[in-house]
């Protein structure tokens, strides 16, 4: 019997030491594994970081090349605006002024005539190369009105193609970032000429809505003839949304027609006070 008890215990306290290593080793995995998962979300967490940063550099990077293109374009602009001002319209000016000088009496009435036509002529072409320079012109935009640059712009080309354009502001303006102003000034300037050359249409509606969340949504309306389905926005356009961070979506109101949402995160702070603009 005593042989019998001793066993019993024996046995109890190798199964005791037994289930003490298990569990000894069992709490070291556990640790281990928790120390592994650790690191793990810390190597995630870290790769995610980087991918951001990279993101945000690679995006940076892509606005300052597009900023550099928009102020290389601006000064081509404005030395071919010149050039076609400092030619072209010295010759024009000129010849309109040696016509004036022509006295009535000393040539007959045909060739009075034929004259009086070459100069209304000249005097149309001059008309033409004055709105092309201007249109070549660079970008003159105050950043801290849009608006009002904007309504500029319209009012230049209403009623090309019998379009009437139009634009609406509400809330309150807030300042943005020089960048941006010219982005939403360039697409405005493409759909513009997109619709002139594609639409159809008799109205085209842009509206600057400020909210107070810090959001700009631009809404662009038209009432062209041609199905929404058939009508795309322009690579450059979005493009330059894209750049900005912007988000757009195509509002079906109607089966006709472009209707555009466009949404911009203004910064929260800014220290543009001036106006400004691109290669002045």
């Amino acid at each position: 019997m005593p042989q019998s008890t001793d066993l019993f215990i024996y046995i109890s306290l190798l199964l005791f030491g037994f289930l003490l290593g298990a569990g000894f080793i069992w709490l070291r995995m556990r640790n281990r594994v928790k120390t592994a998962l650790m690191h793990r979300a810390n190597m995630d967490n870290a790769l995610t970081s980087f991918k951001r940063k990279f993101d945000e550099l690679n995006k940076q990077r892509e606005r300052d090349r597009f900023w550099a293109e928009e102020q290389a374009v601006a000064v081509e602009r404005k030395r071919i605006s010149a050039d076609i001002h400092d030619a072209m319209g010295a010759y024009f000016a000129a010849s309109q002024n040696k016509l004036a000088l022509i006295r009535r009496d000393t040539i007959s009435d045909e060739t009075f005539r034929l004259l009086q036509s070459v100069r209304n002529m000249i005097s149309g072409a001059s008309y033409e190369l004055r709105h092309a320079i201007e249109q070549i012109k660079p970008l003159a935009l105050d950043v801290n009105n849009l608006y009002q640059s904007i309504e500029r712009f319209l009012e230049k080309n209403s009623g090309l193609r019998g379009i009437a354009f139009a634009v609406y502001q509400k809330g309150t303006p807030r300042k943005m970032e020089e960048l941006l102003a010219i982005s939403i000034y360039r697409i405005v300037q493409e759909l513009v000429a997109n619709a002139i050359k594609y639409s159809d249409c008799w109205h085209m509606n842009f509206t600057l809505n400020w909210e107070q969340n810090g959001k700009l949504v631009f809404f662009v309306r038209d009432d062209g003839q041609q199905l929404l389905g058939t009508r795309e926005v322009g690579k450059s356009v979005t493009r330059r949304i894209a750049l900005m961070s912007g988000q757009i979506s195509k509002q079906p109101f109607d089966i006709k027609g472009l209707h555009l949402e466009i949404t911009f995160q203004l910064e929260k702070s800014s220290d543009q006070s001036t106006v400004k603009s691109v290669a002045d």
